[in-house]
C-alpha cells in the first residue's frame, strides 16, 4: 500500500477566536521556556515517533507557520484545510526531531498548490470536513527507522475513544507566554464525550466527526499544530485518532481542544492517497 503523511497544520487567525495563530518564533530561546516545568508538557526521545513530520508553511518568500503532520503513506499528505488555504507552498521535513536543524535522516519535499487536494465540503466557519492532501507525486519518501508510517484506527471505526488518555505531539505552544517548540514535545489528556465538548463552542462546531479531550491549567494542551494518538494495552505502535481542528480563543484556556476524528475520514484518506 502508498503510504500517506497526514499533517496537521494552522495557518490563519480566526475571527471567532476558536483557532488562534502558532506564529513563527525566530528565536526560541530568546522567550526561554521558564514556565515550562509548570505544564505536564515534555521533549520526546529524538526520533521515537517517525510517522510525524514537521511542515513548515509559506506565503510567497516569507515563512509563515509551522504544522505537524504523520506519515501514513510515501506519496501523499494530509492536512487540515486550514493549514494550507491561501498559502503558496509547504515544505515537509520527515525523520525531523528538531525543525530548526539539517539532521542526518531528515527526508524533505517541497509542495506546491497543484499538489494541495481540500475536502470539498469544508467549511471554515465550522471546521467541518478540516482536512487537505498534499500530494508528493515522482518523489515518494523512502520509509526506514526514521521514516515510518502511522498506524490509522482502520480496526477501531466504531468506537470513540471517550475515557482513554490521549497523547498529543507538537512543536507548538502551550500558553501565550510560552514559545513553539524547536523540538517535538508530548502530553497527555483524557478524551471527554462530544456532550461534553459542545457547550464550549459555538453550535454546530462540535459533530460527529470531531474528537475532544480535556484540560486543566496544569495540564493544557498544544495551541496549534497537533497530533493525537493513543496506545492500546498490548500495542506497541500508537494509534492515530486527530488532528487538531480548533482551539479555545486564548492559548492556555482550560477547556475542551477539538481534533479532527479520523475515523470519519477514512475512505477520504483511501481516495486522495
Amino acid at each position: 500500500m502508498k503510504a500517506i503523511i497526514i499533517a496537521i497544520c494552522i495557518s490563519v487567525v480566526y475571527s471567532s477566536g476558536l483557532y488562534p495563530e502558532d506564529p513563527v518564533e525566530n528565536d526560541f530561546i530568546s522567550k526561554n521556556f521558564e514556565n515550562i516545568e509548570a505544564f505536564n508538557v515534555s521533549v520526546v526521545t529524538a526520533n521515537s515517533f517517525p510517522f510525524v513530520v514537521s511542515l513548515q508553511i509559506y506565503q510567497d518568500a516569507t515563512h509563515i507557520n509551522n504544522c505537524a503532520g504523520v506519515i501514513v503513506s510515501t506519496v501523499a499528505v494530509l492536512t487540515t484545510a486550514t493549514c494550507i488555504s491561501g498559502t503558496s507552498r509547504v515544505e515537509i521535513i520527515a525523520g525531523v526531531h528538531n525543525r530548526d536543524m539539517v539532521e542526518q535522516y531528515q527526508q524533505r519535499r517541497v509542495i506546491l498548490p497543484t499538489n494541495y487536494v481540500v475536502h470539498n465540503l469544508y467549511n471554515s466557519s465550522k471546521y467541518a470536513y478540516n482536512v487537505a492532501m498534499l500530494r508528493t507525486p515522482g518523489n515518494p519518501f523512502i520509509l526506514n527507522a526514521f521514516v515510518q508510517q502511522a498506524r490509522l484506527p482502520i480496526d477501531f471505526t466504531g468506537e470513540s475513544f471517550t475515557g482513554e488518555v490521549a497523547r498529543t505531539l507538537s512543536w507548538g505552544r502551550v500558553s501565550e507566554q510560552i514559545a513553539s517548540s524547536s523540538t517535538l514535545r508530548q502530553l497527555f489528556n483524557s478524551v471527554i464525550a462530544n456532550s461534553v465538548c459542545a457547550p464550549y463552542y459555538t453550535e454546530g462546531t462540535v459533530n460527529d466527526n470531531t474528537i475532544c479531550v480535556q484540560t486543566t491549567a496544569a495540564n493544557p494542551n498544544f495551541c496549534s499544530t497537533s497530533v493525537l494518538t493513543v496506545n492500546r494495552p498490548g500495542d506497541i505502535r500508537p494509534v492515530l485518532v486527530g488532528l487538531t481542528k480548533f482551539l479555545p480563543p486564548s492559548c492556555g484556556v482550560a477547556r475542551p481542544y477539538g481534533f479532527v476524528r479520523i475515523t470519519s475520514f477514512l475512505t477520504w484518506i483511501s481516495m486522495y492517497s
